[in-house]
């Protein structure tokens, strides 16, 4: 009977994991919408990719969320829990076909939701074995629709891990209440030890309830032993419960020791503090209009009504949620930024909100009207921070309020300022922040199979909710769990053909050049995910923030990665010229733009408003000084000094040159520059021409005694034959095609000769 009971409460948490999960998706949003999240994300995508810890991706990010380790390179300051959770799902997003990485890392917080959900309405059903299978689902769905939680799935924040932990442990804790033998207060010793730590891996801070769950053992385990077995029993216990959090703790001691040289150094800047000023964060995170917990949480008010059932069944378990709820608010009430920058509601305090949904339960059984008409105004309130973005709200208030939406006082105490009316107020049906909504426009492509996917979860976690497994057997859960597998990776594959295919084509162009060779400039922060989500190669990325001719962020690192002698995309520039865009500018001081005609490519692709460009260097340079004078009408106006080349390439390979030329006076006029690939016959089988330096240092800006380095290169056909192939170069007048010669007549100059092998 007690295993039948069981297989129903388990079958019954599965459906309200299944619920759950759908709702999330119907929300999903496929970006970051913080920074946050895409530093956390930065650390997976890396790992994944190469193996490392560096964030050089988003470089561009600066000291925002980053700081630099004692090699230089940048590290996130944020815990491993979350990047160590996603690298399963964004490795299978780098090798399944049609979905990417980005998009498979960002399941990660609607996975962690349901699981957190199953284990809640299991921990529900063992504390209240009163309360009915509907009134276990209502306290769950006040969890999760009904609170700031379901905001939180849309993100990479590491508040549905932290969530996670914490009703784990709580689960756990009730058993080891529960529990009369042994063996099983050990397995839930250890338990509590496994989900402290998974907590502290993804939130250091988290370590403040650690003496909560250690007293709780210790307190529970002397009430069931002689006082002569005390300390050995202390003993057992504790070493079943330390040895999983004492390795989480090294975890985390060692992710600090290989970011930043020391286990205790976590990178967080000298503002990051706990300063603020005490009473005014806690009382911000409880009632104030702008972020308190009552307001986007109503049912709260009704928790101390159910806290005496709590106790009378569970007191060391009711003590220990209303104790580490309190240590929460006390510890961040005093950090710098208490209310969480631009979150939806007291987003420090999220990770708790499943402790108060279990000391909510009693009163549903008590006051179920009451608590329905609570619940439904707790899902209407959070169904505006999940419809639209709360950075969206921080942008009115700067740009029509004149306020800064993080540190001004009236914000967060002033009802005027309130988060949930104004978003609601600002909010659109063009402005939904879902991944169905792109620019204003409905993409029915996506949001059709979404809505099949949601049904199906939906329909199959009510059926199981109210059935409780009977006429379900295993063999349907392996259907339901194939249908909504496959349906979320085809609602993945539109997503990523839907919302960026500008992204995809280019990255399908990018898949071809060997990594080892080459490295990825991108400075379109605003869309890096997009090109990480579509990339599915392993080149070294370097995210770059450029405005016309500045470089604004990395200006050090961009210049020491200019130095490298390896091929350079420059990925998200848009329309901009080359004379006026900084990547270019810095890439053509020692590299040649690569024309290809044998592609289709001339110089760049441009795939919608996005640009790519590939532009070309080596370390294999055959050097060969030439020293010739050119001019016009035996004037001589440009001495070509050295002519170096590149002595082998292969069959689609990359022909080039670098050309080192010194003015002999001022040049007066715009001059092109020629290489010529050619064959045994002398046809021209390559071809490159344009402006010196692509067109960054024209020749009517040439000075008398100033010396220019101009690379050029051209791709070969794929087709070529194996063999030698002389390389010439020439100058010339774009208008009517007169070359510079030589005082004898000479106005092209085979420099060296390229052997291609297949």
């Amino acid at each position: 009977m007690v295993s039948l009971k069981r297989a129903r409460m388990t079958w019954q948490a599965t459906g309200m994991a299944l619920l759950l999960y759908g709702m999330a998706l119907l929300v999903w949003q496929g970006t970051f919408p913080f920074h946050d999240g895409l530093a956390s994300y930065a650390v997976t995508d890396s790992l994944v990719r190469y193996g490392r810890l560096d964030v050089d991706q988003i470089h561009w990010m600066g000291l925002h969320q980053n700081t630099p380790g004692p090699d230089g390179l940048l590290y996130a300051r944020k815990g491993f829990g979350v990047t160590g959770a996603a690298l399963p799902l964004a490795a299978l997003g780098l090798v399944v076909p049609g979905v990417g990485p980005v998009h498979m890392a960002l399941l990660l917080n609607p996975l962690l939701f349901a699981l957190a959900g199953f284990l809640l309405f299991v921990a529900l059903a063992k504390a209240f074995p009163a309360l009915t299978t509907r009134q276990r689902a209502l306290v769950v769905l006040a969890w999760g629709l009904g609170s700031p939680m379901w905001a939180y799935t849309k993100t990479f924040f590491s508040e549905p891990l932290v969530a996670l932990s914490v009703v784990g442990l709580l689960e756990r804790l009730i058993t080891f209440e529960q529990a009369t033998d042994d063996a099983v207060r050990r397995r839930a010793a250890f338990g509590l030890g496994a989900w402290l730590g998974v907590g502290m891996l993804a939130r250091t801070a988290h370590a403040v309830v650690v003496p909560l769950a250690v007293a709780a053992v210790l307190w529970l385990s002397a009430r069931r032993v002689a006082r002569a077995d005390v300390w050995r029993t202390w003993l057992r216990l504790l070493t079943w419960l330390g040895v999983p959090l004492a390795a989480a703790g090294c975890a985390v001691l060692w992710y600090n020791w290989a970011r930043y040289g020391s286990p205790f150094t976590t990178g967080y800047l000298d503002y990051e503090t706990f300063s603020a000023v005490w009473w005014r964060g806690i009382v911000g995170q409880l009632v104030a209009p702008g972020r308190g917990l009552v307001w986007y949480i109503p049912w709260v008010v009704v928790v101390p009504w159910g806290i005496r059932d709590a106790w009378r069944r569970l007191p060391v378990s009711t003590l220990f949620a209303l104790g580490a709820f309190v240590v929460y608010v006390l510890l961040y009430g005093k950090w710098y930024m208490w209310h969480g920058g631009s979150a939806w509601g007291p987003r420090f305090l999220v990770p708790m909100l499943p402790l108060l949904a279990w000391l909510w339960a009693p009163v549903v059984r008590l006051r179920p009207r009451v608590s329905g008409a609570l619940l439904a105004l707790a899902v209407g309130v959070n169904t505006i921070g999940v419809a639209w973005n709360p950075g969206m709200y921080d942008a009115y208030l700067e740009r029509e309020k004149g306020l800064d939406a993080w540190f001004d006082t009236p914000v967060f105490f002033d009802p005027q300022y309130a988060q949930i009316p104004n978003l609601l107020r600002i909010g659109t049906f063009e402005t939904l922040f879902v991944v169905w909504m792109q620019d204003g426009r409905l993409l029915w492509g996506l949001l059709a199979p979404l809505l099949g996917l949601v049904g199906v979860c939906v329909v199959s976690g009510v059926w199981l909710l109210r059935r409780g497994g009977r006429g379900f057997n295993k063999r349907m859960l392996a259907g339901i769990t194939a249908l909504v597998v496959l349906g979320t990776g085809g609602f993945l594959v539109q997503a990523r053909r839907l919302v960026s295919p500008a992204y995809v084509a280019a990255a399908e162009r990018l898949q071809t050049t060997p990594a080892g060779e080459t490295m990825i400039w991108h400075n379109d922060p605003d869309h890096v995910e997009y090109f990480l989500n579509a990339y599915k190669g392993r080149a070294r990325i370097h995210g770059t923030f450029v405005f016309d001719a500045e470089l604004r962020f990395g200006v050090e690192r961009l210049l020491a990665l200019a130095q490298e002698p390896l091929g350079v995309w420059i990925v998200g520039t848009g329309p901009k010229a080359r004379e006026t865009n900084a990547l270019d500018r810095l890439a053509s001081r020692t590299r040649g733009l690569v024309k290809d005609d044998t592609r289709g490519w001339v110089e760049e692709a441009f795939f919608d408003s996005l640009r790519v460009a590939y532009y070309f260097d080596t370390d294999e340079w055959q050097m060969n000084p030439v020293g010739v004078a050119l001019g016009v009408d035996g004037t001589p106006l440009i001495r070509l000094e050295r002519a170096d080349f590149t002595p082998t390439a292969q069959s689609g390979g990359i022909a080039a040159v670098r050309l080192v030329w010194q003015a002999l006076a001022d040049v007066p006029e715009d001059y092109q520059v020629f290489l010529h690939v050619l064959d045994a016959n002398g046809q021209i089988v390559g071809q490159s021409d344009g402006p010196p330096q692509n067109g960054i240092a024209p020749t009517s800006g040439w000075r008398a005694g100033e010396t220019y380095v101009d690379v050029h290169a051209v791709r070969l056909a794929p087709n070529l034959p194996p063999g030698r192939y002389a390389l010439r170069v020439g100058m010339y007048r774009l208008d009517d095609l007169t070359r510079l010669s030589t005082p004898s007549g000479e106005d092209l100059f085979v420099i060296g000769e390229v052997v291609v092998d297949r």
